[in-house]
């Protein structure tokens, strides 16, 4: 259960860092970089793991979609370009709360047959600060124990930490457009196959995006399938579409703004974009090392849009999980290693096999009965097999509830480790 002590904590936490890192500037709207579209990235951490998740991102354009959703070169720009670092920050305050932040820093270029509009700048760009709340995760059912569902509520902030009226006097590129944009919508997720190591999950996210500097709000959204491995190692994949329709009620107008040559961008729609729509497709592929460390590759490509710049986005993405130990499987470490020592007896007698097992409700059906001697209220301790074909220690411990002639049902009783039991496994009887 959540304490409303700690939701309150975490609240006035985000708010802090939202007025230290200077809410309020002049802005515009970035359509590349927006906190909404970064949901997928910025997801919940499992309760105490902190994730600092560097990503490193190439992108060059020297075209725009324009307001029709034509793509077209830009007049007089050669090439315009950002290359972005930046770290993902993701720590689990407890079940249901995960504190979220993101730190960039860029370097863009452009060049432009007009010198005034060429040149490079760099240094930090827009910062992120975000707060999410576990809303609904329900539990698998008993054929499907790993299938579940989680909705999460976000609350992003992209902020400025530079400022372009000052570098807008010596016609640098900017390194962005200035905006402050505050985010907030559903994360949901639905894990549709997977085990305690690994899971496929459907990922959707939808948000309303307030921006600031005149320009109008903003729905950004993305789904996708992700692959996912978590106490392995394995290979890991995701596969997105996402993007955001601007609500069209921007008061400025097209000339002067964002086909302007004087907009710190050359003329490209990457800065200062009027009423900006996007649909991208978005691949990443990579390998988990470790538990603790994973790394990927990613493409993004622009399907569609109108006042935003056309290119390849292109990168490096990496995973280091702080707090995370590493975990044996359950059915391998000894009692003692486990901290429980198994309780049962140590003399048994007959031996059957496993035919079902229901560990939600505790049900274990066997394949000998009363032909072979079992009768109600005896004992049986259970035992998996392991990858090599051998036997291993006993893992629960189980009752005699219901017996026919060439089967049994049994009732746990007790678990002595964190080990599902699965058909094929043995039943021995514990002999008194």
């Amino acid at each position: 259960m959540l304490r409303t002590g700690t939701c309150s904590k975490a609240l006035l936490l985000f708010l802090a860092c939202f007025s230290a890192l200077g809410v309020g500037r002049d802005a515009w709207a970035d359509p590349l970089y927006s906190s909404g579209q970064a949901a997928w990235e910025l997801r919940p951490q499992k309760e105490g793991i902190l994730s600092i998740e560097p990503r490193f991102t190439v992108f060059s354009t020297n075209s725009n979609y324009d307001s029709t959703g034509l793509g077209a070169a830009v007049t007089d720009l050669n090439s315009w370009s950002r290359l972005q670092g930046e770290a993902a920050i993701r720590y689990g305050l407890n079940e249901r709360v995960t504190l979220l932040g993101r730190v960039t820093w860029s370097l863009v270029q452009s060049d432009h047959t007009t010198t005034t509009y060429s040149g490079t700048a760099f240094g930090f760009g827009d910062q992120t600060v975000g707060l999410s709340y576990r809303v609904l995760q329900t539990r698998g059912t008993a054929l499907a124990p790993h299938q579940k569902m989680r909705l999460d509520l976000q609350l992003l902030g992209d902020i400025p930490t530079y400022s372009n009226p000052m570098t807008a006097e010596n016609q640098p590129p900017f390194l962005g457009n200035g905006s402050l944009d505050i985010t907030a919508g559903p994360l949901l997720t639905w894990t549709v196959n997977g085990s305690e190591n690994e899971s496929l999950n459907l990922i959707g996210s939808f948000g309303y995006t307030f921006r600031t500097g005149g320009y109008s709000m903003a729905l950004p959204w993305a789904i996708g399938l992700r692959r996912e491995v978590m106490n392995d190692s394995g290979f890991q994949f995701s596969l997105l579409g996402r993007g955001h329709i601007s609500l069209q009620t921007d008061a400025r107008t097209l000339t002067g703004d964002t086909l302007s040559s004087a907009n710190g961008a050359g003329g490209s729609a990457a800065i200062n974009a009027i009423n900006p729509m996007l649909v991208e497709a978005e691949a990443e592929a990579g390998f988990r090392l470790s538990p603790a460390f994973a790394v990927s590759a990613f493409a993004g490509i622009p399907i569609a849009g109108q006042n935003i710049p056309s290119g390849v986005r292109a990168g490096l993405h990496l995973s280091v999980d702080l707090g995370h130990t590493q975990r044996k499987r359950p059915d391998q470490i000894s009692n003692r290693d486990y901290g429980r020592g198994n309780q049962g007896f140590v003399t048994y007698g007959l031996e059957a096999k496993v035919l079902r097992a229901n560990d939600r409700l505790n049900l274990v059906k066997i394949d000998k009965g009363t032909n072979d001697g079992i009768v109600m209220g005896q004992s049986f301790d259970i035992f998996p097999i392991l990858s090599n074909g051998k036997v291993g220690e006993a893992i629960a411990r189980a009752q005699v509830t219901a017996v026919r002639a060439q089967e049994a049902a049994l009732s746990v009783t007790e678990y002595f480790r964190e080990v599902l039991i699965d058909e094929g496994f043995i039943a021995r009887l514990a002999m008194p």
